[in-house]
């Protein structure tokens, strides 16, 4: 079997989960004798070296479709079987795929968490009337596409409830997190300075602003901490989210205590060298950052919103603090700077 991977992106930065995931998928499939290609809509990843060799040792074929004309000659000349399309509407590039080549199977990816489930008609008129065309086309995708698959449950409900999907054409599949050898004693880190740190674009969905408000109030309360930010801004809107973070950050005088890491790919480094993991996100589909942390032992606080309690009971495996609420992140974040127990046992149980 051929099966194409339609991004629908222009080429990562980094190795993420959905890049992981594509490597794992791979390699089950060539053992089964399919073959794998990966189309990025503007160059191939070579500013990854390690990404693309993780490509290369797992059979996966990557090429840049700049059009829908490009990836229509792949599926034709190369004979493919099957289609999952993954960014960015889940009715646009689908539905294009599956009216053209009706013999070839296409499944639409839903990534991402529905941006319409808390908007009202009185403060978010147009949004909220752009959000009834996405629903309606998302809904009458499903009379012609042969699947979808959802990153986690919750995301599989917005979309089920909210879209009138069948659900039983949704299918729930979690995206991997890298393996690592973890660390038996972590001696590098400092008794004195807690470092915490958040992994995010600089999207407002991922709630850094959020998190330098918490850190305004854990610095007037005289904490010895650091934030490590590691993630950058969105190529879409010139940087505009950082240097607007940055800014807040500069406001509220609390640079003494966060660094701005930008893109990295030693992430298992970073949080090795980390006391406690924050994710203060507005929206979050499935967090594998917050996986990750857990896989390291590491104590989460983060927002309880979508899918992040399928990773996380609150006060057992991490502190869940309430969504958009800086002063409870701030309070979850200062209760395990003042108990290194409580630290530890957390992070212990969330890492089974």
């Amino acid at each position: 079997m051929n099966i194409f991977h339609y991004t629908g992106m222009p080429t990562s930065q980094k190795m993420g989960g959905v890049e992981r995931w594509l490597i794992a998928f791979a390699n089950k499939a060539r053992l089964r004798g399919h073959k794998v290609w990966l189309a990025y809509t503007d160059k191939l990843p070579t500013d990854v070296p390690s990404l693309m060799a993780q490509y290369s040792e797992a059979g996966i074929a990557v090429v840049v479709t700049k059009t829908m004309s490009d990836a229509y000659n792949l599926i034709s000349t190369e004979n493919i079987n099957m289609v999952f399309s993954h960014f960015p509407e889940p009715y646009l590039a689908p539905y294009s795929f599956k009216k053209r080549y009706k013999h070839v199977k296409v499944y639409s990816f839903f990534h991402c968490s529905n941006y319409y489930s808390n908007l009202t008609w009185k403060k978010d008129f147009k949004l909220k009337l752009a959000s009834l065309f996405y629903r309606y086309s998302v809904f009458k995708t499903q009379f012609y596409l042969d699947g979808y698959i959802a990153v986690s449950k919750a995301v599989k409900k917005q979309f089920t409830h909210g879209c009138f999907l069948m659900s039983n054409k949704v299918l729930n599949v979690y995206l991997g997190v890298r393996a690592f050898e973890k660390s038996k004693i972590r001696d590098n880190k400092s008794e004195d300075v807690i470092r915490i740190t958040s992994i995010a674009c600089h999207d407002s969905c991922k709630g850094i602003d959020i998190l330098i408000e918490a850190a305004r109030e854990l610095k007037r309360l005289g904490l010895k901490f650091e934030v490590n930010q590691i993630g950058g801004g969105m190529s879409f809107n010139n940087g505009k989210d950082t240097e607007k973070l940055h800014n807040q950050a500069r406001d509220l005088e609390i640079s003494g205590h966060w660094h701005w890491l930008g893109v990295r790919n030693d992430i298992d480094d970073l949080l090795e060298q980390t006391d406690i993991y924050v994710q203060p996100s507005r929206r979050e589909a499935i967090s594998l950052t917050i996986a990750e942390a857990m896989m390291h032992n590491l104590p989460v606080v983060a927002s309880n919103v979508d899918g992040i309690p399928e990773y996380i009971e609150n006060g057992e495996t991490g502190i869940l603090y309430e969504n958009n609420n800086s002063n409870m992140l701030a309070k979850g974040i200062l209760k395990l700077i003042n108990d290194k127990n409580l630290r530890e046992k957390i992070g212990i149980d969330g890492g089974k």
